[in-house]
Protein backbone atom coordinates (compact mmCIF):
# COMPACT_ATOMS: atom_id res chain seq x y z
CA UNK A 1 0.00 0.00 0.00
CA UNK A 2 2.93 2.38 0.32
CA UNK A 3 3.54 3.14 -3.03
CA UNK A 4 0.24 3.59 -3.91
CA UNK A 5 -0.43 6.12 -1.01
CA UNK A 6 3.13 7.98 -1.78
CA UNK A 7 1.37 8.23 -5.47
CA UNK A 8 -1.83 9.07 -4.81
CA UNK A 9 -0.63 11.93 -2.14
CA UNK A 10 1.92 12.97 -4.85
CA UNK A 11 -1.15 13.33 -7.46
CA UNK A 12 -3.15 15.29 -5.29
CA UNK A 13 -0.31 17.70 -4.17
CA UNK A 14 0.66 18.20 -8.28
CA UNK A 15 -2.78 18.85 -9.70
CA UNK A 16 -3.49 21.10 -6.90
CA UNK A 17 -6.59 19.38 -6.04
CA UNK A 18 -5.55 18.82 -1.77
CA UNK A 19 -4.35 22.14 -1.33
CA UNK A 20 -7.06 24.05 -3.73
CA UNK A 21 -9.24 22.62 -0.95
CA UNK A 22 -7.23 23.36 1.94
CA UNK A 23 -6.59 27.34 0.40
CA UNK A 24 -10.77 27.75 0.18
CA UNK A 25 -11.20 26.29 3.82
CA UNK A 26 -8.21 28.67 5.05
CA UNK A 27 -9.64 31.29 2.79
CA UNK A 28 -13.32 31.20 5.06
CA UNK A 29 -11.41 30.54 7.99
CA UNK A 30 -9.36 34.07 8.04
CA UNK A 31 -12.65 35.75 6.24
CA UNK A 32 -15.38 35.34 8.29
CA UNK A 33 -14.86 36.55 11.41
CA UNK A 34 -13.31 39.87 10.42
CA UNK A 35 -16.29 40.32 8.42
CA UNK A 36 -18.76 39.47 11.33
CA UNK A 37 -16.88 41.53 13.41
CA UNK A 38 -17.22 44.72 11.21
CA UNK A 39 -20.06 43.79 9.08
CA UNK A 40 -22.16 46.70 11.51
CA UNK A 41 -19.67 49.14 10.06
CA UNK A 42 -19.38 48.23 6.57
CA UNK A 43 -23.26 48.34 6.42
CA UNK A 44 -23.04 51.98 8.07
CA UNK A 45 -20.79 53.40 5.62
CA UNK A 46 -22.98 51.81 3.18
CA UNK A 47 -25.88 53.35 4.51
CA UNK A 48 -24.45 56.43 4.90
CA UNK A 49 -23.73 56.76 1.03
CA UNK A 50 -27.35 56.13 0.51
CA UNK A 51 -28.93 58.16 3.67
CA UNK A 52 -30.26 54.83 4.66
CA UNK A 53 -30.15 54.02 8.31
CA UNK A 54 -29.18 50.40 8.54
CA UNK A 55 -29.63 48.76 12.51
CA UNK A 56 -27.37 45.38 12.74
CA UNK A 57 -27.00 43.12 16.27
CA UNK A 58 -23.81 43.28 18.05
CA UNK A 59 -21.38 40.45 16.59
CA UNK A 60 -21.12 37.53 18.47
CA UNK A 61 -18.39 34.40 18.49
CA UNK A 62 -21.94 32.27 17.29
CA UNK A 63 -22.61 34.25 14.48
CA UNK A 64 -19.13 34.48 13.32
CA UNK A 65 -18.49 30.55 13.68
CA UNK A 66 -22.22 30.03 11.82
CA UNK A 67 -21.20 32.11 8.94
CA UNK A 68 -17.64 30.09 8.82
CA UNK A 69 -20.31 26.67 9.03
CA UNK A 70 -22.48 27.70 6.39
CA UNK A 71 -19.66 28.70 3.63
CA UNK A 72 -17.66 25.47 4.42
CA UNK A 73 -20.87 23.28 4.24
CA UNK A 74 -21.88 25.18 1.10
CA UNK A 75 -19.32 26.17 -0.97
CA UNK A 76 -16.20 24.60 0.04
CA UNK A 77 -18.31 21.13 -0.24
CA UNK A 78 -19.26 22.16 -3.43
CA UNK A 79 -15.57 23.07 -4.41
CA UNK A 80 -14.64 19.53 -2.82
CA UNK A 81 -17.26 17.90 -5.25
CA UNK A 82 -16.20 19.20 -8.25
CA UNK A 83 -12.02 18.15 -7.30
CA UNK A 84 -13.20 14.91 -7.24
CA UNK A 85 -15.35 14.12 -9.81
CA UNK A 86 -12.09 13.28 -11.51
CA UNK A 87 -10.29 11.28 -9.11
CA UNK A 88 -11.28 8.00 -10.83
CA UNK A 89 -13.11 8.51 -14.15
CA UNK A 90 -10.29 11.20 -15.15
CA UNK A 91 -7.85 8.50 -15.04
CA UNK A 92 -9.86 5.89 -16.51
CA UNK A 93 -10.18 8.53 -19.65
CA UNK A 94 -6.71 8.82 -20.11
CA UNK A 95 -5.55 5.34 -19.43
CA UNK A 96 -3.76 6.22 -16.39
CA UNK A 97 -6.05 3.50 -14.23
CA UNK A 98 -5.40 0.64 -16.75
CA UNK A 99 -0.89 1.51 -16.38
CA UNK A 100 -1.64 1.69 -12.91
CA UNK A 101 -2.89 -1.37 -12.27
CA UNK A 102 -0.59 -3.28 -14.79
CA UNK A 103 1.69 -3.09 -11.63
CA UNK A 104 2.34 -4.94 -8.78
CA UNK A 105 -1.11 -3.32 -7.63
CA UNK A 106 -4.36 -4.17 -6.70
CA UNK A 107 -7.54 -2.54 -7.46
CA UNK A 108 -8.90 -2.35 -3.95
CA UNK A 109 -5.40 -1.01 -3.52
CA UNK A 110 -5.55 2.09 -6.17
CA UNK A 111 -9.08 2.50 -4.47
CA UNK A 112 -7.98 2.43 -0.83
CA UNK A 113 -5.34 4.72 -1.18
CA UNK A 114 -7.67 7.15 -3.43
CA UNK A 115 -10.25 6.96 0.32
CA UNK A 116 -7.37 6.94 2.64
CA UNK A 117 -5.21 10.34 1.20
CA UNK A 118 -8.98 12.28 0.69
CA UNK A 119 -10.49 10.63 3.85
CA UNK A 120 -7.44 12.53 6.10
CA UNK A 121 -7.09 15.24 3.94
CA UNK A 122 -10.72 16.23 4.31
CA UNK A 123 -10.81 15.62 7.88
CA UNK A 124 -7.68 17.25 8.53
CA UNK A 125 -8.24 19.80 6.79
CA UNK A 126 -12.02 20.66 8.03
CA UNK A 127 -10.99 20.73 11.04
CA UNK A 128 -7.73 22.89 10.89
CA UNK A 129 -9.55 25.45 9.57
CA UNK A 130 -12.30 25.17 12.04
CA UNK A 131 -9.31 25.25 15.02
CA UNK A 132 -8.13 28.78 12.94
CA UNK A 133 -11.34 30.19 12.27
CA UNK A 134 -12.37 29.47 16.04
CA UNK A 135 -9.18 31.20 17.65
CA UNK A 136 -9.86 34.02 15.10
CA UNK A 137 -13.21 34.52 16.08
CA UNK A 138 -12.12 34.22 19.92
CA UNK A 139 -9.68 37.08 19.47
CA UNK A 140 -11.74 39.22 17.60
CA UNK A 141 -15.52 38.57 19.59
CA UNK A 142 -14.63 36.35 23.07
CA UNK A 143 -14.34 32.75 23.72
CA UNK A 144 -15.81 30.00 22.06
CA UNK A 145 -16.89 26.73 23.98
CA UNK A 146 -14.13 24.17 22.90
CA UNK A 147 -17.19 20.77 22.83
CA UNK A 148 -19.40 22.86 21.00
CA UNK A 149 -16.86 23.81 18.35
CA UNK A 150 -15.96 20.49 18.31
CA UNK A 151 -19.26 19.04 17.56
CA UNK A 152 -19.67 21.45 15.09
CA UNK A 153 -16.55 20.72 13.16
CA UNK A 154 -16.78 17.02 13.46
CA UNK A 155 -20.63 17.29 11.74
CA UNK A 156 -19.27 19.52 8.94
CA UNK A 157 -16.45 16.84 8.30
CA UNK A 158 -18.68 14.15 8.07
CA UNK A 159 -21.11 16.05 6.23
CA UNK A 160 -17.71 16.82 3.54
CA UNK A 161 -16.94 12.84 3.83
CA UNK A 162 -20.56 11.98 2.70
CA UNK A 163 -20.38 14.33 0.30
CA UNK A 164 -17.22 12.77 -1.21
CA UNK A 165 -18.50 9.49 -1.16
CA UNK A 166 -20.84 10.76 -3.37
CA UNK A 167 -19.07 12.02 -5.63
CA UNK A 168 -16.38 8.94 -5.30
CA UNK A 169 -18.77 6.30 -6.41
CA UNK A 170 -19.95 8.74 -9.61
CA UNK A 171 -16.38 8.97 -10.09
CA UNK A 172 -15.88 5.13 -10.45
CA UNK A 173 -18.98 3.61 -12.08
CA UNK A 174 -19.53 6.07 -14.24
CA UNK A 175 -17.02 7.02 -16.95
CA UNK A 176 -17.51 10.55 -17.36
CA UNK A 177 -16.48 13.39 -15.23
CA UNK A 178 -19.23 15.35 -15.57
CA UNK A 179 -21.50 12.91 -14.72
CA UNK A 180 -19.29 11.99 -11.45
CA UNK A 181 -19.81 15.60 -10.50
CA UNK A 182 -23.41 15.72 -11.21
CA UNK A 183 -23.95 12.53 -8.51
CA UNK A 184 -22.11 14.28 -5.91
CA UNK A 185 -24.24 17.86 -6.66
CA UNK A 186 -27.11 16.03 -7.02
CA UNK A 187 -27.51 14.38 -3.86
CA UNK A 188 -26.56 17.30 -1.80
CA UNK A 189 -29.66 19.12 -3.44
CA UNK A 190 -32.04 16.07 -2.66
CA UNK A 191 -31.40 16.88 1.08
CA UNK A 192 -33.79 19.78 0.17
CA UNK A 193 -36.58 17.81 -0.78
CA UNK A 194 -35.44 14.62 1.58
CA UNK A 195 -35.36 16.69 4.71
CA UNK A 196 -38.88 17.80 5.13
CA UNK A 197 -39.68 14.45 4.40
CA UNK A 198 -37.51 13.35 7.45
CA UNK A 199 -39.34 16.31 9.88
CA UNK A 200 -42.32 14.30 8.92
CA UNK A 201 -41.11 11.18 9.92
CA UNK A 202 -39.24 12.46 12.76
CA UNK A 203 -36.04 10.94 11.18
CA UNK A 204 -34.09 14.51 10.29
CA UNK A 205 -31.67 14.36 12.65
CA UNK A 206 -30.53 10.62 11.77
CA UNK A 207 -30.12 12.47 7.74
CA UNK A 208 -26.61 13.44 6.59
CA UNK A 209 -28.18 16.53 5.08
CA UNK A 210 -29.22 17.96 8.32
CA UNK A 211 -25.56 17.85 9.49
CA UNK A 212 -25.20 21.70 8.20
CA UNK A 213 -28.11 22.75 9.97
CA UNK A 214 -27.85 20.56 13.25
CA UNK A 215 -24.18 22.45 13.73
CA UNK A 216 -25.51 26.14 13.10
CA UNK A 217 -28.18 24.43 16.21
CA UNK A 218 -25.39 23.62 18.17
CA UNK A 219 -23.57 26.58 18.05
CA UNK A 220 -26.64 28.33 18.78
CA UNK A 221 -26.97 26.78 21.92
CA UNK A 222 -30.30 25.57 20.86
CA UNK A 223 -29.44 21.64 21.02
CA UNK A 224 -26.43 19.53 23.11
CA UNK A 225 -23.06 18.74 21.09
CA UNK A 226 -24.33 15.00 22.07
CA UNK A 227 -27.28 15.68 19.51
CA UNK A 228 -25.05 15.51 16.37
CA UNK A 229 -23.67 12.08 16.71
CA UNK A 230 -26.45 10.30 15.62
CA UNK A 231 -26.15 12.45 12.46
CA UNK A 232 -22.81 11.63 12.27
CA UNK A 233 -22.63 7.90 12.53
CA UNK A 234 -25.42 7.66 9.89
CA UNK A 235 -23.55 9.98 7.69
CA UNK A 236 -20.01 7.71 8.53
CA UNK A 237 -22.09 4.20 7.80
CA UNK A 238 -23.97 5.55 4.30
CA UNK A 239 -20.84 6.60 3.01
CA UNK A 240 -18.56 3.48 4.05
CA UNK A 241 -21.41 1.84 2.13
CA UNK A 242 -20.98 4.00 -1.14
CA UNK A 243 -17.25 2.78 -0.45
CA UNK A 244 -17.95 -1.14 -0.58
CA UNK A 245 -20.36 -0.52 -3.41
CA UNK A 246 -17.66 1.28 -5.33
CA UNK A 247 -15.25 -1.58 -4.60
CA UNK A 248 -17.60 -4.13 -5.76
CA UNK A 249 -18.11 -2.29 -9.16
CA UNK A 250 -14.91 -1.60 -9.78
CA UNK A 251 -13.69 -5.29 -8.93
CA UNK A 252 -16.01 -6.32 -11.83
CA UNK A 253 -15.72 -3.47 -14.48
CA UNK A 254 -14.41 -3.61 -18.07
CA UNK A 255 -11.47 -0.95 -18.07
Amino acid sequence: MNPSIRREISVAFRSFRLPGFAVVLLFFALLDPPIVKYMDRLLELAGAAEQIQIIMPPPTPAMALTQFLGDVSGIAVIVLVFLLMGIVAGEKATGVTEWVLTRPVTRSEYLTAKILVWGVGIVVGTLGAGAIASLYTWSLLGPVSLPVVAAALAAIAAYALFAAAATFVGSVVLNSQLAAGFCGVGVLFAGALIKPLGSVLHIRRYLPFSLPDLANQVVAGAISPVDVIPGIVCALVISFLLAVFAYRRFAGMQL
